[in-house]
């Protein structure tokens, strides 16, 4: 069964819950969530997660696993905020990420997270205990990769 929604603006970025209970989309500067219906049917209107409007638009979205309601976003600018249902957005630890965010990875138990995008490095960090930068892993040579894409 396919259905189609509207959402308020272009998505860039796609993931579905862990749970797999609702589809998140990256708009604007905007998260939104669908809540997915358990039989075919029309779909909700989608619900704000989250909107930054002090960074640039979300470029790439990841919901932590083991962490109901936490979300990833990787931002044009660079950015990287990870948000949490009781705290405004924080912003990791990835200072030396360079870039537009074109990708994220998180580790199945939601302690790790890797990022991806204009530059051909890609930022690997740990989110658990606290956040904290782990290392930055030397991409391939520009000739080899020149952008990593989810």
């Amino acid at each position: 069964h396919w259905a189609d929604a509207t959402l308020p603006d272009v998505a860039s970025a796609l993931a579905f819950s862990p749970d797999g209970k609702q589809l998140l989309a990256a708009c604007g500067s905007a998260a939104v969530a669908l809540d997915l219906p358990a039989a075919p049917g029309p779909l909700p209107d989608p619900r704000t997660l989250l909107d930054s409007p002090e960074h640039s638009d979300i470029t790439a979205l990841a919901p932590r696993p083991g962490h109901p309601g936490h979300l990833v976003t990787g931002h044009a600018e660079g950015a990287l905020l990870l948000s949490t249902p009781d705290a405004p957005p924080q912003p990791l630890p990835a200072s030396s990420f360079r870039g537009k965010v074109l990708a994220l990875a998180l580790s199945p138990d939601g302690s790790r997270l890797a990022a991806g995008g204009d530059s051909p490095d890609i930022w690997f960090g740990r989110l658990d205990p606290r956040p904290e930068r782990d290392t930055l892993l030397p991409g391939p040579r520009p000739h080899h990769l020149d952008q990593v894409h989810a």
